[in-house]
């Protein structure tokens, strides 16, 4: 059978992930970003185009629910085999996935997929059975989910999507993910106390997060009617924490200094309140679910606070969703994949309740 040349966009049953434009080629902004389809046809190429200074964009192919694929992609453009010698009689269900982050650091890395070109056929897709977006941090663009507690170098080969809770979730419920990360930032600061790096100011952007001119960047605002999320987790607040036990910090924008102060968290409170107003404002119909981590008690008692405040003000679709911290079994001190599977599998027990969808098993 011969092989046929497709730019995704003109394919009609494949469906595209994570928050992209509509203009061609398909721009992989986030992690998690990437296609979906099942293909009836034996052999499968993708036509990628990549660059980066020092920070690599990598992805992963997805056979029928396992990862038969993984590996950086080189600057340039490009036509990569992915699969060959399939049984064309019967649907492989297929997922190209972004690996990694967007990278602010590294104005030149960007990860966009021209083409397609398969034998064969797509076969229609079910619909998803929900629809969830994910905010937050390291924990969530599964930093260090790849590797061991021996791997401390901050390189992209440790981050993961498809080993990503997100998705795991997403996957045992039979539903579709959008997932917004970015390692080291807050609701207010990152880490470090640079208030600049907060993901609720870029939220309401396709990719704000990468500084605007730089290739991964997309500054234009996101068609938040265009894919209506069921549920919208938010899982920031770790590095808000973090900031209270480092120095301050020459905020650049307005050249003073910050510090986020534990003897003093009503700001963050306040952060995270405007947070989740700005979250229903974009998402409407949305179940909001803040989800943290049960044994914090430093900014824990604030974000029980905030949400406290924002049901008070009459909306009772939203609240804090408590689980185990996850334990640093992967590389950069970080959760590894049995952690990500142990959240995923609660989340995902904690959204069929909410949604009324049968428990996944």
């Amino acid at each position: 059978m011969p092989l046929m040349e497709w730019k995704p966009r003109e394919l009609k049953h494949l469906r595209v992930l994570g928050r992209s434009t509509p203009i061609e080629p398909l721009n992989l902004f986030w992690t998690g970003s990437g296609v979906e389809f099942d293909l009836r046809g034996g052999e499968l190429w993708a036509e990628f185009e990549a660059d980066y200074d020092d920070l690599e964009p990598w992805f992963s192919v997805l056979l029928n629910g396992h990862c038969v694929l993984r590996q950086p992609l080189e600057r340039g453009r490009r036509w990569l085999p992915l699969l060959r010698g399939l049984d064309a009689s019967k649907p492989h269900h297929i997922l190209i996935l972004r690996e990694t982050q967007p990278m602010p650091t590294d104005r030149s890395t960007c990860l966009k997929l021209h083409a397609l070109r398969f034998s064969g056929e797509l076969a229609p897709l079910p619909p998803p059975s929900c629809r969830i977006e994910l905010l937050g941090d390291s924990l969530s663009s599964a930093e260090g989910a790849l590797g061991g507690p021996q791997d401390g170098e901050w390189r992209p080969i440790w981050f993961s999507a498809w080993q990503n809770y997100g998705r795991l979730c997403a996957e045992r419920l039979g539903g579709e993910v959008r997932i917004l990360t970015q390692s080291g930032w807050g609701v207010r600061s990152s880490w470090d106390n640079d208030p600049a790096c907060n993901l609720p100011e870029y939220y309401e952007r396709v990719c704000g997060v990468a500084p605007e001119g730089a290739k991964g960047a997309c500054h234009q605002p996101n068609d938040f009617g265009a894919w209506k999320p069921d549920v919208v987790v938010c899982a920031l607040g770790t590095n808000d924490r973090g900031a209270t036990n480092q120095p301050s910090r020459l905020d650049e924008r307005t050249n003073r200094l910050f510090k986020q102060e534990k003897d003093d968290l009503q700001p963050f409170e306040n952060a995270a309140l405007a947070f989740l107003q700005k979250l229903r404002a974009c998402n409407p119909d949305a179940y909001l679910l803040w989800m943290f981590f049960e044994e914090e008690e430093v900014v824990l008692p604030r974000l029980r606070a905030a949400m406290e405040r924002f049901q008070a003000q009459g909306d009772a679709r939203a609240e804090l969703f408590l689980v185990p911290m996850m334990k640093p079994s992967g590389a950069r001190f970080h959760p590894g994949g049995d952690e990500h599977l142990r959240v995923a599998e609660r989340l995902s027990a904690k959204i069929a309740a909410i949604l009324g969808l049968a428990r996944p098993e």
